[in-house]
Formats: C-alpha cells, structure tokens, sequence
C-alpha cells in the first residue's frame, strides 16, 4: 500500500461519495414520507396488487404478507432501484479509474513511473474503494434511522433486523467493486470496462424479474448478484445470511485476484 496514492484515490473519489451518500439518505427519507402518509391498510392493499407484488418479490426475495412489519416494509429502502443506480454509480465511477481510466487520458505513463510498485497501486486503490463503498452502504440505514426519529411509520424501525439486511447489501457492493477492477485491470477503456459490470448488473435484476414467470430464469438467477440478497428473508428471520454472504465474499476474492494478475502481468499503452 502508498499513503499518497490511497490519499489521492480518496481524495478523488469523495465529492461523488457525499453527493451520492446525500442523494441515498434522501430517498430513504422521501421513501419514508410517502410510505408514512399510507395507513397500515392503505399499504397493504396497495403492495398487494399483482404487478406491483411480483416487483416487489423481485426486489427483497419474498412475498408480501398481511403480517408485514414496518421495517420489512422499509427493507425496501435497501433494495429501490435509485439505491441501487446511486452505489453502482459510484462504484463503477471509482473502481474504473484505476488502470482503465488513467491509460485513457494518457496519464498511465505518469503514474507507473513513480517510484512505487503495481500491487502498491492495485491494493491503494482497492482500500480507497472499499472504503467509499463501507461509507455509502451505511447511507440507507442513516437515511431510516433518520426517517424513524423525523418521519415515523405506524411502528418504530427495528434496526437490529435492518442492520443484518445493511451487511449482506454490503457484501453484494464488495463484490460488484471486485468486478469492476477486474473489468477496470482487463480494459483500456473506461466505457467498455462500465458497460460490461453494468450489463452483469441489469442482467440480474431482469433475470430475479423474468423468475417470477419462468422456471428457466428462475433456475439461472444463480449467475446473478442479486440471488444472494434477500432483505425481507431477513427481516423475518433476523439472522445473518452467512451462506449468501461467504458465496459473494468468495466471488469477490476470486474477482480481485484476477484483477490483480492481470493487472501485473498486463502491458500499459504509451500516450
């Protein structure tokens, strides 16, 4: 690791941390303000309509029920589509900066003639990253602890159940960051690098969607991140998912591995 090259790579990375960090705690809070203007009864009847119930399932990996909490109703903070756009955002704007972005604008040359080593960069900007995502990941819990003093719904939030949902959605972003380095080590073009982690990404979510009516997307949904995210499981159950999580903590070892061979063993463009 390089202090000056983890500095600058944080340094880089926190004004779309804060903007994006503040954009999540506020749709948190608008989620919150919405769903809060609904009875009990009003929500249900609402989320109980068949479209909206297979989106919904699509979204937390289970079916509403008449005995839903709110906190599992607020688990859909954790999995609302903008939530999702505002971490990927961040993390492919990041991780691809490092080397994809730099052979990009030339500068590949500047950077690896420092007098440090490539596993200094490759690990000072994963840290850098990392932290960002750890950061980001904790905005929706901020946002309904927020939500829960300001904006409270028919019962207070139980956030010892939305905390183990917040690990397994930080587990989920680890692995899309290990992705995007790896995209990011293999290209030596930022959009290439971003369009393929995203088309993975949208590949996913369509085929949790597509699974609700086809036992064949169903059966592939495996390949899929967002088959080991399961928030309202969670809520219900209130246990850790260690399955799911050693499954995407195990792919993003093996992602950031690859990353990091390639990226040794790769020739960098002159300008």
């Amino acid at each position: 690791m390089n202090a000056g090259i983890l500095r600058r790579t944080f340094l880089d990375a926190l004004l779309p941390l804060l903007i994006l960090g503040g954009a999540t705690v506020l749709t948190e809070l608008a989620l919150m303000a919405v769903m809060g203007e609904f009875s009990r009864q009003d929500q249900m009847v609402l989320l109980r309509q068949p479209f909206i119930q297979r989106f919904i399932k699509t979204l937390l990996g289970a079916e509403l029920t008449a005995e839903l909490s709110a906190t599992g109703v607020m688990s859909l903070g954790l999995t609302h589509p903008l939530v999702y756009a505002l971490s990927w955002s961040f993390i492919l704007t990041v991780a691809t900066r490092i080397p994809a972005a730099e052979i990009e604008r030339g500068t590949a040359d500047l950077l690896f003639t420092l007098p440090v080593t490539r596993w200094a960069v490759y690990v000072s900007a994963t840290l850098s990253l990392l932290c960002g995502v750890a950061l980001l990941a904790a905005c929706p819990l901020l946002g309904l602890w927020l939500g829960d003093r300001y904006l409270p719904m028919w019962e207070p939030l139980d956030f010892s159940r939305l905390a183990v949902v917040a690990g397994n959605y930080l587990a989920v972003q680890v692995c899309v960051s290990a992705a995007a380095l790896l995209a990011s080590c293999w290209s030596s073009r930022r959009g290439w690098a971003i369009a393929v982690v995203l088309g993975w990404l949208l590949a996913s979510f369509l085929l949790e969607f597509l699974g609700q009516f086809s036992p064949t997307a169903r059966a592939l949904g495996v390949v899929g991140i967002l088959h080991y995210y399961r928030p309202l499981l969670l809520v219900r159950d209130g246990a850790a998912p260690m399955a799911h999580i050693v499954v995407l903590l195990g792919l993003a070892v093996a992602l950031w591995g690859a990353g990091w061979i390639r990226f040794r063993a790769r020739d960098i463009p002159a300008c």
